[in-house]
């Protein structure tokens, strides 16, 4: 690999063969010295990194036509292959320095999509001096601000290799020895491996502060699929950590990854999440180090606030994202408090390897399939044997067991107690996380059925997560299913502000508008989660259970065929489809659905709730109430909607319903 002279030594001058330079440009107050790759404003040098001269001297010998990316990138590196990034912070440092022109113009105008152009009235000099450097030819020592140029912002080299059809090298350049150009060489590359860079590239709109921002998944440019879990958590925890921060509007995972896989329009994708400011980044690997690409984007027009580079190894991963973090907060304007900073250094593990066991578990639980949760349990399960103080891998922990019983791929009494004890022990270690009081909600709700308990850990939650992503629709559920109907709306709304993109908050809104009565506005709700994912089978499921309400049947079954597709026939969609058959006369059908259902109860769980509701619509009350029992005992957490679902109105008269309604503390 052969090294950039040119960029390690800054007096080794470099005339760029694709243009032909005169010595000094003039225009308005600067002065640009070709020869010396020297800036001056009013006779006085303005230090700049070479590349950021030489940006400018492209520009200037090229006024008035615009270059695209392609072609400034082609001419200023031209041998060597480099990160992107590096131009636009070069074009920054010149936008900061020049300014405007005297008739309002930027010296340096961005044109969006197509490049830049040079605005300023040139004037061409041929003299052989520049103003306070004496004799310019070529042997003087470099200026102490030349000096100090080498100290500035390493550009982030990523393979330098000479191109077959350049030109040699100029001999009448000045020659370094090359045992020390080597060993300094080796020694800048080192520290530019082992030090992150930053810069900023555009300034904010105005002196206030950014209230609004979403996280855009990192993307993994690595030839490695195995770390897409990496790029996925550092991602999360960003979000997380922003997330502590009061006053700030942070979108939330689920809305952010929406844009995983095309992130090309910001300006677009700002707009759709209702945000100013977004964070893209990119993570590398370059042998045993991670090279992390963070840049923060203003959405308003597309520029670029700040930007940089993190070189790390596997180990400092664990806080990279709380410095990533602080950074962000730091060029939005944010003061941090001492508990700002506090909430900010919370949460990270004692080892490496536990973390990046727990993030893998993360990355399999958000896969939302039960073999996924399962896999998802056993690498939680090994980072907390790796630390057994690391209080989020015993939340994701529980977490995977909670779904899988809400998913009904799981018998609650073996779920939930596991869930529970994780839950137990993730508080002992930390009680002040808000994502274990929001766990331990959830548990109190859908398998202890302890009412006031649950509401009590969703508000502590909210208390040390106020745009915790996950608190709101968790709490607005159980809001709805106690019968408050317009407060769970009002709950699951604030949801979507901070994640309008949210699949759940968007068809859990549809579902909790029906049971409010607003019947119109749910598949008007639910219609509008169609448009972000045309196949998310939970929003055609509800839009299913709003059409029985309408009694429009065929429309129904239309809506359940679709969600048993796209579920792989999940329990619920065969159970309400049998229900429909049997409330709309389609008796043999019905029955058809209630003997899948029992059959396949015989192989793995069923929630005996699913079986109970083909009964109830065939209207065989003893059966009905025999399975209801059953799952009663079963602490079935479809039992939770009995107090307010319509599907049970017919039972509500028999003194055996209000019964089960009294052993749940809903009466």
């Amino acid at each position: 690999m052969s090294l950039d002279l040119d960029f390690i030594y800054p007096d080794f001058n470099f005339t760029m063969d694709k243009l032909s330079h005169h010595s000094i440009y003039e225009f308005e107050r600067f002065k640009l010295d070709a020869v010396h790759l020297m800036l001056y404003r009013e006779n006085e040098e303005i230090p700049l990194p070479p590349k950021a001269v030489e940006t400018l001297l492209v520009l200037v010998e090229r006024r008035g036509e615009i270059l695209s990316k392609n072609d400034l990138m082609e001419i200023i590196w031209a041998d060597t292959i480099v990160e992107e990034s590096n131009l636009a912070k070069y074009l920054h440092v010149l936008r900061r320095t020049l300014g405007e022109t005297s008739s309002g113009k930027p010296f340096i105008e961005t044109f969006r999509r197509r490049g830049y152009r040079f605005n300023g009235d040139v004037r061409i000099g041929e003299s052989s001096t520049t103003p306070e450097s004496g004799n310019i030819n070529g042997n003087v020592p470099p200026s102490k601000a030349a000096i100090e140029r080498t100290d500035q912002e390493p550009e982030t080299i990523l393979e330098i290799a000479p191109s077959a059809e350049s030109p040699r090298v100029d001999r009448s350049r000045k020659i370094i020895p090359l045992a020390g150009a080597i060993v300094f060489g080796f020694l800048i590359l080192g520290l530019g491996f082992f030090l992150f860079t930053g810069f900023r590239a555009e300034s904010l709109p105005s002196s206030a502060a950014v209230r609004s921002i979403a996280v855009l998944p990192f993307l993994n440019n690595a030839d490695n699929a195995d770390i897409e879990y990496l790029s996925d958590g550092i991602t999360e925890s960003i979000i997380n950590n922003l997330s502590e921060l009061a006053g700030l509007k942070v979108m939330s995972r689920n809305s952010a990854f929406r844009f995983k896989d095309n992130q090309t329009d910001t300006r677009q994708i700002a707009s759709r999440l209702g945000v100013e400011t977004l964070v893209t980044g990119d993570i590398r690997q370059i042998g045993d180090k991670l090279v992390i690409n963070v840049r923060l984007i203003n959405a308003n027009n597309d520029s670029q606030i700040w930007g940089s580079q993190y070189v790390k190894n596997s180990a400092d991963i664990i806080t990279t994202q709380n410095e990533i973090a602080q950074a962000i907060a730091g060029n939005l304007r944010l003061k941090l408090t001492n508990s700002d900073r506090s909430q900010l250094d919370n949460n990270y593990p004692k080892s490496p390897e536990a973390y990046h066991l727990y993030l893998k578990g993360r990355y399999h639980m958000l896969k939302f399939t039960p073999a996924e949760m399962r896999k998802s349990i056993q690498f939680s399960r090994q980072a907390i044997d790796t630390d057994p103080t690391y209080a989020l891998a015993y939340v994701g922990l529980a977490d995977a067991y909670r779904l899988l019983a809400i998913a009904g791929e799981m018998p609650p009494n073996e779920a939930f107690p596991k869930a529970k004890a994780a839950l137990a022990k993730a508080l002992e270690i930390n009680e002040m996380l808000a994502d274990a009081h929001n766990s331990s909600g959830s548990v109190k709700f859908w398998f202890d059925w302890d009412w006031p308990g649950a509401e009590t850990e969703f508000r502590r939650a909210f208390e040390l997560g106020p745009n915790n992503a996950s608190s709101r629709p968790s709490y607005a559920h159980f809001l709805s299913n106690m019968g408050r109907f317009e407060e769970a709306v009002a709950e699951v709304q604030k949801a979507r502000e901070h994640d309008p993109l949210s699949l759940t908050a968007n068809s859990l809104e549809g579902l909790f508008l029906f049971y409010a009565g607003r019947e119109n506005e749910a598949i008007a709700r639910l219609q509008k989660t169609f448009e972000i994912e045309p196949n998310f089978w939970v929003a055609h499921l509800n839009l299913a259970k709003v059409y029985i309400s309408q009694k429009n049947f065929d429309a129904a079954l239309r809506e359940l065929k679709i969600a048993e597709e796209f579920s792989g026939r999940n329990a619920e969609t065969i159970s309400l489809a049998g229900y429909t058959h049997a409330i709309s006369g389609r008796r043999e059908q019905a029955e058809g659905a209630l003997d899948e259902l029992k059959t396949l109860a015989a192989e793995k769980y069923v929630p005996s709730y699913h079986i109970a509701l083909i009964c109830n619509g065939l209207d065989r009350r003893d059966e009905t109430f025999a399975w209801l029992e059953r799952a009663f005992q079963e602490h079935d957490v479809f039992l939770s909607f009995v107090k307010v679902d319509p599907k049970w109105d017919s039972m509500r008269s028999d003194s055996r319903f209000a019964n089960l309604l009294k052993k749940m503390n809903l009466e």
